[in-house]
């Protein structure tokens, strides 16, 4: 007992000296890269040689963390060629249109090839270092206008995300922005208003829409901005688009509502009377569908306020007023004959 008293006390006056591992940072990773096996280049492996420069190069164009992991040195992405090392990168990190592809093929949407980097000797203007030996080139194959079109396309990606579109949705809005980056027409417009655009033309076109509003709160664009390009497409594209009903929407805010059936039936039956009746004439289809939303409602047991609906449809609660003030006093004309009151017409709000 003594002996291993007076060994720990001996540990506690004089403790032995650990060697930390210094923190990690870039400049000790870059440290690294100049040393054995990196360097010399002449004498590094062709491995060591090719991790180093993705790396380098990863880091010089990475806008953000996660670009870093865009160049990976794996079986998929790294590919011997006669003319040299040719690197791939990892698909999951640009834009969806790309993913369709093979990581090897171009992509049809863009002007400039593949997203590949070569690393070749070029022996038609060679370079060479102080000691005469030939130097590396490499060359990114992807131009200025690729990029545009790609990060363009990515914003289309995520919008159809966020609005839990269907694919073949964002891939119509990828050709439609593609024609329009073509045609310069909108020179001036900025890249993101342009893609809120063609994803509004594109969700009409294939029989989804969404309001303007709807496509404002998935983009960075304001409401005015995505209706002022939509109709400079149209005009510059000389492409239609299906004139949008209030039935277009009736089926979506109603299950969004958490509304029955037979109440979007009523709304909808009252909406395409409104129309037919010429009772809402100037109003857009969205605050009439909203309106008649509100008034079958009101006559059923799952009532819901003009906030609630107006919410749900991006409409200001003072528009489904007045629509509703311009509707409510042909009630009785605008319900279907089989439908059951809960609440009679008598009954229901005058605004």
């Amino acid at each position: 007992m003594d002996l291993r008293n007076l060994i720990k006390g001996l540990y506690n006056i004089n403790p032995p000296i650990r060697q930390l591992a210094p923190n990690w940072d870039l400049s000790l990773v870059l440290l690294v890269l100049t040393k054995t096996p990196f360097e010399p280049l002449e004498e590094a492996e062709l491995k060591y040689l090719t991790l180093k420069t993705v790396f380098l190069m990863a880091l010089a164009s990475a806008a953000r963390v996660s670009e870093l992991h865009s160049f990976t040195i794996n079986d998929k992405h790294f590919r011997k060629e006669q003319r040299g090392i040719r690197l791939l990168p990892n698909m999951q990190f640009l834009a969806k249109t790309q993913t369709l592809n093979k990581p090897w093929e171009p992509n049809p949407l863009l002007d400039g090839g593949d997203l590949s980097t070569m690393i070749a000797t070029d022996p038609t203007s060679m370079s060479y270092d102080e000691h005469g030996k030939p130097m590396y080139k490499n060359r990114r194959t992807i131009s200025s206008a690729d990029r545009a079109l790609i990060n363009a396309f990515r914003e289309i990606g995520n919008m159809g995300d966020r609005l839990n579109l269907p694919k073949m949705i964002a891939d119509r809005a990828n050709n439609l922005f593609k024609q329009v980056n073509d045609g310069k027409a909108l020179k001036g417009r900025s890249n993101d208003a342009i893609a809120a655009a063609c994803m509004y033309i594109a969700c009409r076109q294939e029989g989804v829409p969404r309001t303007f509003k709807e496509i404002c709160a998935v983009s960075k664009i304001s409401k005015k901005e995505i209706g002022r390009v939509f109709k400079l497409i149209l005009k510059n594209l000389e492409t239609n688009v299906e004139l949008i009903t209030t039935g277009d929407f009736m089926s979506r805010f109603c299950s969004n509502l958490g509304l029955p059936t037979s109440v979007q039936k009523a709304a909808t039956h009252i909406a395409r009377k409104a129309v037919d009746m010429d009772l809402v004439a100037g109003r857009s289809p969205i605050s009439v569908a909203a309106s008649a939303i509100y008034m079958a409602s009101q006559a059923s047991a799952d009532k819901k306020n003009q906030k609630e609906i107006g919410d749900i449809a991006g409409v200001a609660e003072v528009t489904i007023r007045q629509a509703y003030k311009q509707m409510y006093p042909r009630a009785h004309d605008l319900f279907p004959a089989d439908y059951k009151f809960h609440t009679p017409v008598e009954q229901l709000p005058t605004q």
